[in-house]
């Protein structure tokens, strides 16, 4: 079973914005959000359409990241777009040491 997509703030406030939200369904059943992410979004405002859309839409799901590697860290990149990354690159290296199957 595949892992499911996680998915950074621009797109979710590009597609929320325009009302293609649903695309993201084409890559999987579930879209997962890490917690900074749906924090930075949040910060927008309870008016905004994103803040609606992650709170009301049950295929996107917030999650926590696991610890950001060092590698990812020297980036100095957003809390949001470590995360994303820190979770693609956790699930291959689960997939290297087969903790998860393809």
């Amino acid at each position: 079973m595949a892992e499911p997509p996680v998915i950074n703030a621009s797109p979710l406030i590009f597609l929320s914005r325009s009302s293609f939200l649903d695309l993201l369904q084409l890559l999987g059943e579930e879209v997962l959000v890490p917690s900074a992410v749906a924090v930075e979004i949040q910060q927008r405002g309870t008016e905004d359409p994103t803040v609606a859309a992650l709170s009301q839409t049950n295929w996107l799901t917030v999650v926590e990241a696991p610890p950001t590697p060092e590698i990812i860290q020297s980036w100095d990149l957003g809390k949001g777009e470590s995360s994303v990354l820190t979770w693609a690159y956790t699930i291959r290296e689960r997939l290297r040491s087969g903790t998860i199957c393809q």
